[in-house]
């Protein structure tokens, strides 16, 4: 595979980018090492919000993105503009009310509201300890007949997110490949969680799943086009970008 034909990396952070500082810096010196004109767009794509993300960015000293989307889906960011997407934000309007969201939350025995750091205006984030399908279906069911279009996605078997319909990770990004003109299997998506599914769902799509990743996840090795690393954190997304030809050699030690 040539170099060439990848344009556009999609990647989470925690557990994927991050867990390992050392990692993070191989894949930081790998990815500087690429010539700057040659390098595919790089977006992290993850469910820390806005603040949070651009902060990591530089205490983790992670190389500067091309876009961040933020809050599982929630928000777009190009980072170079220094801009929000605000073409993406007003599609998350239709069938969206925060307060009937929490209404709704509320009222379920075994839900914990999460601290607000975690929340937005888009975004209402729970803890719910290792909930069985039946109990997120029940959710969902719950959101519909509060008259509520949204999306429902647990993950790490503890974290609940209710997001409006568009706003998944995969959706964000489907939405991102539109506005920059290029194809599906021209993107390379990394993560280690159920809520970086969505990404790993969209057709066509080249997809590393690190060693760490919970099972959740695991679930979708078996689909064309998806790798599962040896390698742990940032030393798996490495190991990918070799397999997937963006990387000749990365940097190791």
């Amino acid at each position: 595979m040539k170099v060439h034909e990848i344009k556009l990396l999609s990647f989470d952070l925690d557990g994927t980018l991050l867990g390992n500082r050392e990692a993070t810096r191989r894949f930081r010196e790998s990815w500087e090492n690429l010539p700057w004109n040659t390098r595919p767009y790089l977006c992290y794509n993850t469910g820390r919000l806005f603040e949070d993300t651009l902060q990591v960015i530089e205490s983790e000293g992670l190389p500067s993105p091309d876009f961040c989307i933020c809050g599982v889906g929630t928000l777009i960011y190009d980072y170079n503009r220094k801009r929000l997407e605000t073409d993406f934000a007003d599609s998350l309007q239709e069938g969206w009310n925060l307060k009937t969201v929490s209404e709704v939350m509320n009222a379920l025995e075994g839900t914990v509201l999460q601290p607000m750091e975690f929340q937005n205006a888009y975004k209402s984030s729970w803890y719910m300890l290792d909930a069985e399908d039946t109990q997120i279906n029940a959710v969902r069911k719950l959101m519909r007949q509060a008259g509520l279009n949204v999306n429902v996605v647990y993950s790490s078997s503890r974290d609940l997110d209710i997001l409006p319909r568009n706003a998944t990770k995969g959706n964000a990004l489907s939405w991102l490949i539109n506005k920059l003109g290029i194809q599906n299997r021209e993107v390379v998506v990394g993560g280690d969680t159920g809520n970086d599914s969505s990404m790993f769902l969209l057709p066509g799509v080249k997809g590393i799943i690190v060693a760490n990743a919970m099972a959740e996840l695991m679930a979708l090795s078996n689909r064309e086009g998806i790798y599962t690393t040896s390698g742990m954190v940032a030393d798996g997304i490495l190991e990918g970008l070799e397999h997937f030809g963006v990387l000749k050699t990365a940097v190791t030690g």
